[in-house]
Formats: structure tokens, C-alpha cells, sequence
């Protein structure tokens, strides 16, 4: 008869520590000189995607692909040479939406120039765009709930929807060279593998159906993107977040959070058996 099969162990679920990481970017053709009053001069934006250890989106190479937009706010320093805060319609640029061309140069509706006078200016990105966005210090943010592949194929969308990134650079003189934007994931990343048990061969585990979903998770939250911080709402309603399964695990994003004692963070099924994992 067939072997008692033993309870099917979850390998590890694991914190993704997303941290970002530069990358060089080519200055263009020297311009004249950034000396003299009222001369109008370019400003060169590029933005570069967080680097992890391990890929964190569900794409080829793991970073920015074409048709990818993010919202970009460029703030001049006051006569004193102090930050002024963003803020939507006001600044050099508020909530000006930049976009990957196949070319992979980011465009925007219009160009950008620096101060006539010769202000140093912060900058600020954040990704995904939002053409709605209503406050740059109290964005209302949702994780979206489905983020995994379903089985007709659709693709990862609210993955990648729901891994907000942000960007700052402070106190930029001005210059001919590209203002690089290093951006920096402000979501959880949650990677989740499933460890095959004994008494059953590699293809029968492989061929069993499996599911996994992030259990009693705070979705909804406040961002300042002046800051960088982002918080869940105190009274928000826990929800379950369907992760991607992407190169033998099962990945998703959400906001950082404590989950109470004795609660599942994380519900699997197994050839029609289920399994939680709770807090301690």
C-alpha cells in the first residue's frame, strides 16, 4: 500500500529586504555654461529600479519595462537654499507623469527646465502613476488583492500594481548631467515555498494543485511621498491577498505590518488539504 504520507511543510516565508541600489547613467552633450540670469536649461531625468537579491517582478529582467509611468515632482530650494515642501499644482513639476519608451528613454508631456535664477531643486518619483493623486503626504494607497496569475492565463498586474516605489534626491545643484532617481520599494515583499513531503514521488508532487493566499492583511494605508513613509490604517479591514507564483514560489506585497498572535498570515492547500500557519 501506499506510504503514510507525512503534514507537507512550508519551507519558509521570508521578508524581502528590498533595498535599492544605483546605477551609473550617461550625461548628454555638455551644454553651455549654468552661469547667467534668465537662461532656460534642461533638466535630464532617468529612474532606476530597486536591486534585490532575489527578482521581485514578474518580468523578464526584473526592472522597469516599456510603457511603465511614474509621477515625478521637482521642487525649487527658497533664496535661503531650504527645502519647500511638494505639494499637487505647485513646484517646477507636481505629479508630472514620466513614461518608458521602447527606446528605454523616460518622456514627459513637457520639458522640464531648471530655475532661471539658479535654484538647487529636490526631486521626487514615485511608480505606479496615479492621474488622481490628491495629496503628495497622505496618499491613500490599496494593495491590490489579486496579484497572482489565474488559470486562463491573465496576467500579474496587481503584483506589480501593488509594489509602490519611491524616490528621492535632495538638494540638486544645478548641472548637465542626468538626475538619477534611485528608487526604493515601500511594501513588504513576501516570498512563500512549499517543501514536497515524503511518500509520493517528484511528479506526483508536481502535479498536485496547490494554493496559497496571505491571510489577515491589512491592504489599505496612508503614504507620504515627501517622506517615504507608509502606514497601514488603524481601522482598516483585514483582507486576503492571492500572491503570484512565480519561479517556484509564491510572492506578494503589502504594507509593513505586525499581525496579532494566534492569527493565520498564511493558508495553503494541498491536493484538496488545507493547512495554516498562525502567528505566535
Amino acid at each position: 500500500g501506499r506510504l503514510m504520507r507525512n503534514r507537507y511543510n512550508i519551507l519558509h516565508i521570508c521578508v524581502v529586504v528590498m533595498v535599492a541600489v544605483g546605477i551609473a547613467a550617461c550625461s548628454e552633450d555638455d551644454l553651455s555654461s549654468l552661469s547667467g540670469n534668465d537662461v532656460r536649461h534642461p533638466i535630464r531625468i532617468v529612474s532606476v529600479y530597486p536591486s534585490v537579491d532575489v527578482q521581485t517582478r514578474a518580468t523578464i529582467d526584473g526592472g522597469f519595462v516599456s510603457g511603465d509611468a511614474m509621477g515625478i515632482f521637482v521642487v525649487d530650494r527658497d533664496a535661503d537654499g531650504e527645502a519647500v515642501d511638494p505639494m499637487i499644482g505647485s513646484g517646477r513639476a507636481s505629479n508630472m507623469k514620466f513614461t518608458l519608451g521602447d527606446d528605454g528613454t523616460w518622456t514627459s508631456p513637457a520639458q522640464l527646465y531648471w530655475d532661471a535664477k539658479g535654484a538647487a531643486a529636490d526631486f521626487y518619483g514615485y511608480y505606479p502613476f496615479n492621474e488622481n493623486l490628491s495629496s503628495v503626504t497622505n496618499y491613500n494607497f490599496v494593495i491590490v488583492p489579486q496579484q497572482g496569475t489565474d488559470k486562463s492565463g491573465l496576467s500579474a498586474a496587481g503584483y506589480n500594481a501593488s509594489d509602490l516605489l519611491w524616490a528621492k534626491k535632495e538638494n540638486v545643484e544645478q548641472t548637465v548631467e542626468t538626475v538619477t532617481l534611485q528608487y526604493k520599494h515601500l511594501m513588504a515583499g513576501v516570498a512563500i515555498r512549499l517543501e514536497m513531503g515524503t511518500g509520493f514521488s517528484a511528479s506526483e508532487w508536481a502535479e498536485m494543485e496547490k494554493t496559497v493566499i496571505l491571510s489577515n492583511t491589512m491592504i489599505a494605508g496612508n503614504v507620504n511621498l515627501a517622506t517615504g513613509e507608509a502606514q497601514v490604517l488603524a481601522d482598516g479591514e483585514a483582507k486576503d491577498i492571492f500572491p503570484l507564483k512565480h519561479n517556484g514560489e509564491w510572492r506578494a506585497v503589502t504594507y509593513p505590518q505586525t499581525v496579532a498572535s494566534g492569527k493565520t498570515i498564511v493558508s495553503v492547500t494541498i491536493d484538496g488539504q488545507s493547512y495554516a500557519l498562525k502567528t505566535t
